[in-house]
């Protein structure tokens, strides 16, 4: 008996040792389960032995070192967030910034039936203070306007962006149309009496403002974004340094209707290949037999009733409503696609010549696109020039050379187009490096009989010459003017006398039967 009640008690006694010696274990089991699931326990405090305590203390330093990461990824993918949705130049938000609060400014108008006002801010000088100073003369001239334009928001409510270049947007939230143009009208006065120094030059500088209400007629985004940005179209058009207000009745939503509806063509014909590539020939006129063909493409595009868009319609509006480099991307993404396709062509083929925009020109990145396209597409670089017009190419002449110099490490060739004769345009050609020069069509109208067209071809002709650069005379549209430019000298001839354009796949096509 004795012995039983002092087993019950050893029983007893193990029983209470091993619970003493297990419950702080499984008080740190249950924290590490909770941590398991995200949620973290700052500190435990278990009693036990002395093993324990040092499981206890480990867990304790484990949990201090994450809390510490944690920290610090949360201040990392802040600080990334910040750099994401801000233009680091200015310290404004960003493009991908302003549309999430526009998006949310057009959300509140729908849903809380508020009133908010959008303006769109495209400074007027920019490229002469840019191109004639340098990059970081423009650089500080932004800094100083984006400046200008915190004077005029409030901090704790408005949204002020820098959406491009030189072009800004504010989104006023609570704000009428008349308050709206207030504000504006007072930041045109404030940027006109600026000064910019830069070293020993003083510049005045403009800003043309486009405004639009924001309430719960509101359409979508791109919609919004396109009525702003042809209204400050419409203030630059009217003389610059001026505000446009977009009112329901204006007259002018009429034609930004029709432009509306002209750049939603051409997003589909963008997303959907709906565009064509057109060709026209190039010929050589001091050699007539044994040449390869030359080309220009060109681009036609279909309304949704299948009538053919002029090029000068919907150029116009791709231009005011950024979607110009998409269309250079297509253009020589699908040239490339097709000369890739067809190789028997590429045989017959001397050069193929495309246009390129403003935007394109002036996009740092466009020159690797075109390299990928050409590694991708497996396309020999020599056949490929690129023509820039020449008022474009002066106008933004720093990115020009810079772009001249890519091309050609390419391995491609750059023609000027419409070129026109003057001192200053002869300097600048002698410093680009280009392959050809295509005289202005406007002289060969009448330049048979027009002295003083017939000496401005003569001389330009010669010059680029002198300067070895090979000329093109284009819209020839007579036998005479035809004649006449090879009896000159001119090296090639394009117009509608030597052949209209044609599809390209159908010149394609052609090459296929005679082969």
């Amino acid at each position: 008996m004795i012995a039983f009640i002092i087993g019950f008690i050893l029983i007893l006694i193990s029983q209470r040792t091993i619970k003493r010696l297990t419950q702080p274990l499984y008080s740190i089991s249950d924290v590490m389960q909770k941590t398991e699931q995200g949620e973290y326990v700052p500190h435990i405090d278990v009693k036990g032995t002395l093993e324990v305590h040092h499981i206890a203390e480990a867990y304790n330093r484990m949990i201090s070192a994450l809390a510490e990461r944690d920290e610090k990824l949360r201040e990392h993918n802040v600080h990334l967030e910040k750099q994401a949705m801000h233009d680091h130049l200015t310290g404004l938000i960003n493009r991908i910034g302003f549309e999430q609060a526009l998006k949310l400014a057009i959300d509140e108008c729908k849903t809380l039936q508020s009133q908010h006002a959008l303006c769109y801010m495209d400074l007027d000088k920019f490229k002469i203070v840019n191109d004639s100073c340098g990059h970081n003369a423009g650089d500080q001239l932004l800094q100083n306007i984006g400046g200008i334009f915190r004077q005029h928001i409030r901090k704790d409510s408005d949204s002020l962006a820098r959406v491009g270049g030189d072009e800004f947007a504010l989104i006023l939230k609570n704000c009428s149309i008349e308050k709206a143009q207030a504000i504006g009208e007072s930041i045109c006065k404030d940027v006109e009496n600026y000064r910019f120094h830069w070293e020993e030059n003083v510049f005045s500088i403009g800003v043309s403002i486009g405004i639009t209400q924001l309430d719960s007629s509101a359409a979508s985004l791109r919609d919004v974004i396109a009525k702003v940005d042809s209204a400050c179209y419409i203030a630059k058009e009217r003389g610059r340094g001026q505000v446009h207000v977009i009112h329901p009745e204006d007259e002018d939503l009429q034609s930004l209707g029709s432009e509306t509806q002209i750049a939603n063509t051409i997003i589909d014909c963008l997303d959907n290949d709906g565009f064509e590539l057109f060709c026209q020939p190039i010929k050589h006129l001091r050699k007539t037999s044994g040449q390869k063909h030359r080309y220009e493409i060109l681009l036609r595009m279909k309304d949704e009733n299948g009538q053919q868009i002029p090029p000068d319609k919907f150029i116009s509006s791709a231009e005011r409503y950024n979607l110009m480099i998409r269309i250079d991307q297509w253009v020589l993404s699908q040239t490339l696609q097709q000369l890739s396709n067809n190789k028997h062509f590429i045989n017959t083929l001397d050069i193929c010549t495309i246009n390129i925009s403003a935007s394109s020109l002036n996009d740092n990145t466009f020159s690797h696109f075109i390299r990928q396209q050409l590694i991708d597409k497996n396309i020999n670089p020599d056949l490929i020039c690129f023509e820039i017009n020449e008022t474009i190419a002066i106008s933004n002449i720093s990115n020009t050379l810079g772009f001249v110099q890519n091309i050609h490490k390419l391995g491609c060739h750059i023609m000027l187009d419409d070129f026109v004769s003057s001192s200053s345009s002869f300097s600048h050609i002698k410093s680009m490096d280009i392959d050809y020069l295509k005289i202005d069509g406007d002289f060969f109208k009448d330049f048979t009989h027009n002295p003083v067209s017939h000496a401005m071809v003569k001389s330009i002709n010669e010059i680029a010459h002198i300067l070895h650069i090979e000329t093109i005379a284009e819209h020839i549209e007579t036998r005479e003017s035809l004649n006449e430019a090879t009896r000159m000298g001119i090296d090639y001839a394009q117009g509608y006398y030597i052949a209209r354009p044609a599809p390209l796949i159908d010149i394609i096509r052609q090459t296929d039967d005679v082969l």
